[in-house]
């Protein structure tokens, strides 16, 4: 632990932090904002006020994102972004409206000066462009995630165990969390993000126990039938791995899964609903094309199918997710074991270990670094087509906003 946790301060210097010898320091600050206007999208910010990485946090955050850069943009400026590529798509609508139906919430992690100007500045900026463009709307500010749901956000992207993400502060939280976005910033998906770092944990526990089983292997003839058990405990936990990280791919990620077509429906019904919503509008204003009621009618049954389509993506992600505990459990099974036949090596394999320690570390550290490169040579063309989805799916809100 103690060598993934000095990792951590190395790969935060970049990040502006200081590594000391009693650990890390802070340097300057670093924070998560988001904005959420339905697109709910989250915006990491250096301490120069630069956005370091832009994620979609929903699908349809993951359409209005497609093609538009955000990083490099000051956070205020981000965030006029993600308003203005809203309204493009028709999240944000124009008419005669009440307010509160264009609400803008936007939270900033932290309480100091610093976090409450950079909501002040993404504020104004909203505010400017609702002014500039004959919107009617309100910009609110919520609340930021906690230090235990930043714990969780941590662990989930990263491959740091519990114990290290529980001894972090916030800051160093963010930090991570900040390294993680940037890493996975060509993943488009909450879901590749998830297969992602699941898969890049798993490759990196094989890389150690494999270069661990090596240093055993050269060791003299005396220890054969240790040599053997190793070896069929390491492929047993290596066959496991493999069909977990395949499954899950293929049940949650894959564009041709049943979960990511059930996506493609809800991206189809949002649009209907989106165009409806802007129909209503006309109508609340004198359109005489149609009635108030038949509109507000039409609107209601749309909302009623996304809603059907959204309890059908949740059935089947709990069944995905019911699939691969059986193979969860197997493989939490190899890994005790492998563990288990390790705690009763002989003392002089576990000299041997020791002695190889940073061989081992070596072996893990190359696999962590070259893993992202594995992943997406993998999965390119299943990457391109979830893009080319997002962007024909952003490219047809933009054009139904138009022709209204």
């Amino acid at each position: 632990m103690k060598k993934k946790w000095l990792a951590l301060c190395a790969a935060l210097t970049v990040a502006g932090s200081v590594c000391s010898f009693g650990g890390c320091s802070k340097a300057a600050e670093n924070t998560r904002m988001t904005v959420d206007i339905n697109p709910s999208v989250e915006l990491m910010v250096d301490a120069d006020n630069k956005v370091v990485s832009v994620t979609a946090l929903n699908d349809d955050a993951a359409v209005i994102l497609q093609g538009t850069a955000f990083v490099g943009k000051t956070s205020d400026e981000a965030v006029q972004a993600v308003v203005q590529v809203a309204t493009e798509t028709g999240y944000i609508a124009k008419g005669e409206i009440s307010a509160d139906e264009n609400k803008v919430e936007i939270t900033v992690s932290g309480d100091t000066k610093w976090a409450k100007d950079l909501y002040k500045d993404a504020e104004k900026k909203v505010n400017e462009f609702f002014k500039e463009s004959g919107i009617t709307g309100t910009v609110e500010r919520a609340e930021a995630l906690k230090t235990d749901a930043l714990k969780e956000l941590a662990k989930n992207n990263s491959v740091y165990g519990e114990e290290e993400i529980d001894a972090m502060n916030d800051e160093q939280l963010l930090k991570v969390i900040a390294i993680g976005r940037i890493e996975t910033a060509q993943l488009i998906s909450e879901d590749m993000r998830e297969a992602y770092f699941a898969a890049k944990e798993h490759e990196i526990s094989l890389a150690t126990s494999t270069a661990a089983k090596d240093v055993v292997m050269a060791m003299n003839d005396t220890y054969k039938v240790l040599y053997a058990g190793f070896s069929t405990a390491l492929n047993v936990y290596s066959q496991t791995i493999e069909a977990l990280d395949n499954m899950r791919y293929n049940l949650l990620v894959s564009p041709d899964s049943s979960y990511q077509q059930l996506l493609a429906q809800m991206r189809e019904k949002k649009a209907e609903i989106l165009k409806q919503r802007r129909i209503v509008i006309k109508a609340q204003a004198g359109d005489s094309s149609v009635t108030v009621e038949a509109a507000t009618g039409d609107l209601t049954a749309l909302e009623q199918a996304y809603d059907a389509l959204v309890q059908q993506l949740e059935n089947a992600g709990n069944a995905a997710n019911e699939t691969l505990e059986s193979l969860i459990t197997a493989m939490k099974n190899g890994e005790k074991a492998l563990k288990d036949f390790q705690a009763q090596l002989p003392a002089e394999i576990t000299e041997q270990l020791n002695a190889k320690a940073s061989e081992i570390d070596a072996a893990a550290n190359e696999a962590k670094n070259g893993f992202f490169a594995t992943f997406e040579a993998a999965h390119k063309e299943d990457i391109e087509k979830a893009n080319a989805a997002l962007e024909a799916a952003k490219q047809k809100l933009i054009a139904s906003v138009n022709e209204a």
